[in-house]
């Protein structure tokens, strides 16, 4: 799958992601197979799009091998615990060469017109029955929506497993800052639980039970969780990578204050080559200036285009 040529965009975000996404598609008639209209549409319309056969046997069995003793079963929580490692593609070929697999870069490609960088992995034993959050609270982007997830399946998925879950649709809420919360009417964390309760309420819940090897991919700001495990005894292996896309501002939400432009700046190296991926705006390379707290206010270089790295 190939990159269209760019149309003439209004907003810097994800042309399938656009408010204007109908005209886009229309200048675009005739430089569109009829998959490559289906994939953007659907994408556009439900935040998410499904890769059959991405992986095949010998290469699911080849990450889970490799995972396997990463787990720690001591751990019930963190990075590294009883049912999900995370960044194991440090340690296993394998893992990062699913991150980096053509056939999901080309997709993302198609759909987000920039480079895409496969910026943490993250393997799981067993479901995780975490409630429905959106990516963009953990790790988010300027421009924003430059930011996606890709979820393969390396065994057959039972609904009694403890399911991915996600919410279609969701994806066009306004995206949830805790620095735009107004402390006189309640805490970052209260207005987050009414948010997940809204969310439940007014979008439909999809669980993914998917065939080992195939893919889920979904856009940043799609509401996604864990589904309560029924049968302990099930597994629920599976590789979740997040992608970043060239050119923007990498940081965490929960430690920053965007209308301030205040950023806690995250180091984006790039699974398997270890690249330091630069932050830059518009193609302009940045000057962080830190401020404490891990935070950074950040301004243009004059005559540079590009970045080799910022210092925090």
């Amino acid at each position: 799958m190939t990159t269209v040529a760019n149309a003439p965009h209004v907003f810097t975000c994800p042309w399938v992601e656009s408010p204007f996404f109908r005209s886009i598609l229309r200048s675009r008639e005739g430089s569109l197979d009829v998959l490559q209209r289906q994939l953007a549409e659907h994408y556009h319309e439900h935040g998410y799009v499904i890769l059959d056969d991405v992986l095949d046997a010998a290469s699911c069995e080849r990450i889970v091998a490799d995972v396997g003793p990463l787990f720690d079963p001591a751990t019930t929580e963190g990075p590294r615990s009883r049912y999900r490692v995370q960044d194991a593609w440090r340690e296993s070929a394998a893992v990062a060469r699913l991150a980096a697999d053509e056939r999901i870069l080309s997709t993302l490609r198609f759909l987000y017109e920039r480079g895409p960088v496969p910026f943490q992995t993250l393997n799981f034993l067993t479901g995780t029955q975490q409630m429905a959050h959106a990516d963009t609270l953990h790790f988010n982007c300027v421009p924003s929506k430059y930011l996606c997830g890709v979820w393969v399946a390396l065994e057959d998925i039972h609904p009694d497993s403890g399911p991915l879950f996600y919410h279609p649709g969701s994806q066009r809420l306004p995206e949830f800052d805790p620095s735009d919360c107004d402390p006189r009417v309640g805490s970052a964390a209260e207005v987050y639980d009414q948010l997940v309760r809204l969310v439940g309420e007014s979008f439909p819940r999809v669980e993914f039970t998917p065939h080992r090897g195939q893919a889920l991919i979904w856009a940043a700001n799609l509401w996604h969780g864990g589904a309560p495990i029924r049968d302990a005894k099930r597994t629920r292996r599976a590789q979740v990578t997040h992608y970043y896309f060239e050119d923007g501002i990498y940081y965490f939400p929960q430690n920053s204050n965007r209308a301030l432009g205040q950023f806690e700046l995250k180091d984006v190296v790039e699974v398997g080559t270890g690249r330091h991926v630069p932050h830059t705006l518009n193609g302009r390379a940045l000057r962080a200036t830190s401020i404490g707290n891990r935070r950074s206010t950040l301004s243009l270089v004059e005559g540079r285009s590009t970045s080799s790295d910022i210092p925090d």
